[in-house]
């Protein structure tokens, strides 16, 4: 088994931050809601991401969050 990602074009989102110096709150909650259906979607197919942090959390050229580095999970199968 084997996990395929795509390359993404924009900031992860710790360097969204420091770029910024500050995320709105409209902003913010998108990013966690797009975190969350990420996360929910890996769960459904019985992945643990297990090395969630603000650097694997990636904001594309259009807003929309992607979830990277599924090195460390694990499939509970």
């Amino acid at each position: 088994m084997f996990i395929s990602m795509e390359l993404v074009s924009g900031m992860n989102l710790k360097s969204l931050i420091r770029h910024r110096n500050r995320i709105g709150e409209a902003e913010g909650r998108d990013i966690l809601a797009g975190m969350v259906r990420g996360l929910s979607a890996a769960h459904g197919m019985g992945i643990v991401h297990r090395d969630l942090k603000s650097q694997n959390v990636m904001v594309d050229d259009q807003g929309q969050v992607k979830l990277l580095d599924f090195g460390m999970a694990r499939f509970l199968g």
